[in-house]
């Protein structure tokens, strides 16, 4: 029977017509998997292109914003489009949006200005076809020229996803604590918002195309929109209408008395280590850069970005039971990061102090510690050999998880245990606050006297072929080091967050090889520093010059070289700044991000390498100069002050030809060696000419000699005396429940 005309007909749903609105359909479901599978970056401001686009998560949620209520724009456009021609146009403008966000993700992956460049012409391309094609679109409904809509559109897409889109996700944020999770809802959140549209019945009324055009209520319309912030909770919080602010997670790795000739960037492959040796090629090779001579110096450096003469602990290391440390009022690079926001983590080796416990980690900044407090260990059992006591009466156990002692790792070996650590940490980390990971190794250190080198069998028969047993066993831990770098950046990469942070790998001094035996007594190493002089304990190059390179998709130029001088005590502030916060006074580090990120030159014009009365030391460099003056003997008259092959002998098949971060000396076969006895008169070399520190030039440059003297005097006017305190009784195991626990409280 034929309906009559008379009778009023239930308006039908618009999602009656869902499957002939292939454009809604396309819309939704891209627009979903693209909102939830990738992480969108927002910002295009040329001097922090590659910072903000590099984001994986803080600046998600602010473009999101955009596109999702973008998306609730277009479906609202989209409810009024009747004919064929229209809804045609109306695909066209969302595979518009599509590409437009395809070519913001590429951008996101740029690795050059080049890709960025082309990337961004992609997006301007696709970004004005879809505002003119909505606004031909526009203009088509409401019967107005197209070019009198466009700036209209733009205010009214951008101006409504902007600054009501951006609130909702900040405000989601704030509630879950997490720019992704914000970023998956907040993307359904509009899918909803468009099918609740599609769902409200509606009037019909024929075209003359006879295609049904739908007529919605504009209150009805855009309802949903207004209520879901409050039917979600709440309006939205003052910290929701901020942008957020991008600070890079920080990891820094140490290496302990690594060489310079341990790693195969610098051009002699006998120990491989590809992990470290891309971490270089990706990033810069930082042959420039200094450290100090021994562990605690360069640790207080690392900490407090001033010279240890600063704080007294320029002389020698801290050795167990010594009841003194880095002063309790040195401000630390924790606590900085801490109050910029920075959640600070830290593993492995500390000899910094512990006769009191707020000398230890966790008092001093880090979230938490897993790791020993003094300057050697064994790799298994966790104690601690050198200077024991003639009794072995400070033989005890040291490794500690936070306060407690961490007993149920004994057996556990030391690399793999603090690179399980590392990534554990990675991995549970909450990164709405940003990371600072200190990845202190005990390797490659010598282990204890009986035993001074150890690793498990796997990683020694990774190098059959070399004869030498130590330097086998040595490249062995070097090995196992490699690896732990490899499954840190790994586990960045997989956790999402490597495209924001920056990774610097350092040695803390130089390579402890049979020359250290010979001065201080066993045990000794197999590390190698050729082709440069001296090693660990002196203040030749091959003692302060050491292993370094810095690994960031934030670096403006990457895989290159950089000779510009740079001191560990540079570190802090330098990831001050990337972290936000103010300059610092008073300290003897320089930022150097921008002569490592841009290429530009070092801020850098000298070096304090040494200041020490009880030895007789004093080392500086300026410019290219590096003067000496004095150098430690033991009792028997030995120096470290000699070239040194490595272990076994060097063997030229190792060679690396064209090494990047190869130095260019000259051969010592065939050198003319200009004599140096540092401790008769001081010696000066052109280390820029001259690395290796063949040539002594002091008697043709008394000038620079004399000035670089005076550099030196002026120092040790504010030079605190060195504090070194003898062994504490109360120390002993015995007292301490056979623990390196403090003991002065």
């Amino acid at each position: 029977m034929e309906k009559s005309a008379g009778i009023p007909q239930p308006a039908p749903l618009i999602a009656s017509h869902f499957l002939r609105d292939p454009a809604f359909i396309i819309y939704c479901v891209s627009t979903g998997l693209f909102s939830g599978s990738y992480r969108i970056p927002f910002s295009f401001l040329p001097d922090y292109a590659v910072r903000q686009l590099s984001s994986s998560k803080d600046q998600a949620a602010y473009l999101l914003s955009y596109l999702g209520i973008a998306s609730f724009l277009g479906r609202l456009l989209g409810g009024v489009v009747g004919d064929r021609q229209r809804h045609r146009r109306f695909l066209v403008f969302l595979i518009l949006i599509v590409l437009s966000g395809v070519s913001v993700v590429a951008m996101g992956f740029a690795d050059s200005y080049t890709t960025l460049a082309v990337c961004s012409l992609g997006y301007g391309a696709a970004s004005g076809g879809r505002v003119a094609l909505n606004s031909i679109i526009l203009a088509d409904i409401f019967g107005l020229p197209a070019l009198t809509q466009t700036f209209g559109l733009v205010c009214l897409v951008q101006g409504i996803s902007i600054f009501f889109g951006t609130p909702v996700a900040g405000w989601l944020a704030d509630l879950f604590g997490d720019y992704r999770t914000s970023f998956i809802l907040f993307g359904t959140g509009m899918m909803c918002c468009s099918s609740v549209l599609t769902m409200i019945p509606v009037a019909r009324r024929s075209t003359i195309s006879g295609y049904g055009e739908r007529k919605v209520s504009w209150i009805l319309r855009i309802l949903p929109c207004l209520v879901i912030p409050f039917l979600l909770g709440g309006a939205p919080t003052v910290k929701s209408l901020q942008t957020p602010v991008l600070k890079p997670n920080i990891i820094f790795i140490f290496a302990d008395d690594m060489g310079w000739n341990d790693v195969g960037f610098h051009g002699y492959n006998e120990i491989r280590t590809p992990n470290i040796d891309r971490l270089a090629s990706e990033g810069v090779i930082l042959n420039g850069y200094y450290t100090q001579y021994m562990c605690t110096p360069s640790r207080s450096a690392l900490m407090t970005g001033k010279y240890p003469i600063r704080t007294g602990l320029q002389h020698y290391v801290l050795r167990i039971a010594e009841p003194r440390g880095l002063p309790l009022t040195e401000k630390i690079m924790p606590q900085y990061l801490d109050e910029a926001g920075y959640k600070s983590h830290m593993i492995g080796k500390w000899h910094l102090g512990y006769s009191q416990k707020q000398m230890t980690p966790t008092l001093r900044g880090f979230e938490s510690f897993f790791g020993y407090y003094t300057g050697q260990n064994d790799y298994f059992n966790y104690t601690p050999t050198a200077g024991v006591g003639a009794q072995g009466e400070y033989l005890a156990f040291d490794l500690w998880d936070n306060l407690q002692p961490a007993r149920n790792s004994i057996g556990r070996y030391a690399t793999e245990l603090f690179t399980e650590k590392a990534v554990g940490i990675i991995n549970s980390h909450d990164y709405k606050d940003p990371l600072f990971l200190y990845l202190s190794h005990l390797a490659p250190h010598y282990a204890n006297a009986y035993d001074p080198v150890q690793a498990p069998q796997k990683y020694i028969d990774r190098f059959p072929g070399i004869a030498n047993e130590g330097r086998r066993k040595y490249a062995a831990t070097v090995s196992a080091l490699d690896d732990s770098v490899g499954q840190v950046m790994d586990a960045l990469k997989v956790k999402g967050v490597a495209g924001n942070t920056v990774i610097v790998f350092s040695s803390d001094n130089g390579g402890a090889g049979a020359e250290q035996g010979i001065e201080f007594g066993p045990p000794s190493t197999f590390a190698s520093n050729w082709p440069l002089r001296g090693a660990k304990s002196s203040q030749w190059e091959g003692g302060l010059r050491t292993t370094a390179a810095l690994w960031s998709p934030l670096l403006e130029l990457k895989g290159r070289v950089s000779t510009e001088l740079y001191h560990i005590s540079d570190w802090l502030p330098t990831f001050i700044r990337l972290a936000g916060g103010s300059p610092i006074d008073n300290l003897d580090g320089y930022d150097i991000w921008d002569s490592i990120s841009k290429g530009l030159p070092s801020p850098r014009k000298e070096i304090l390498h040494q200041i020490d009365p009880v030895w007789g030391e004093y080392a500086l460099r300026w410019n290219q100069y590096k003067l000496i003056s004095g150098s430690h003997a033991n009792a028997a008259g030995y120096r470290i002050d000699k070239w040194y092959d490595p272990e076994g002998g060097f063997h030229a098949n190792y060679v690396v030809p064209n090494a990047p971060g190869a130095l260019a000396c000259a051969d010592k076969k065939t050198a003319e060696i200009v004599a140096c006895d540092a401790v008769a008169m001081p010696c000066l070399f052109d280390i820029e000419m001259d690395p290796c520190e063949y040539w002594n030039i002091a008697a043709e440059r008394t000038d620079i000699v004399d000035y670089m003297m005076d550099l030196i005097r002026a120092f040790n006017e504010t030079a605190l005396p060195s504090n070194n305190l003898p062994q504490d009784p109360r120390a002993a195991a015995g007292l301490n429940n056979g623990l390196v626990q403090p003991w002065l409280e």
